[in-house]
């Protein structure tokens, strides 16, 4: 499996997200991460980006609801949102191992 977080400069959730995804996949060699700066809107566009930090799993955002909002549009930090709906600064910790855990089973 290969992660990813794609991040830009000055969001202050993007460190966070990054040393939770390290945390959880340690010991994993079955798992490659990356955490790639993105500095223009080309690779944000080519590269999935949703706001910083974005997750990628495979190349896939699982946390992306595919609607654009004004807190996802270009190079701009990114708010998530909990399951009542209300905003977090990055995913917790149980859902990042569910989506990391299914996508190795």
């Amino acid at each position: 499996m290969e992660l990813k977080v794609l991040y830009i400069d000055g969001c202050p959730n993007s460190a966070s997200l990054i040393a939770k995804v390290r945390r959880i996949i340690t010991d994993r060699e079955d798992v490659s991460f990356e955490a790639v700066l993105v500095d223009d809107n080309n690779l944000a566009r080519i590269a999935n980006f949703h706001g910083s930090p974005t997750l990628l799993v495979n190349g896939r955002d699982p946390f992306w609801s595919g609607e654009l909002s004004s807190y996802t549009e270009g190079l701009a930090c990114r708010v998530f949102l909990d399951h009542q709906g209300k905003p977090i600064a990055t995913p917790s910790d149980a859902d990042l191992k569910r989506i990391i855990i299914a996508r190795t089973d």
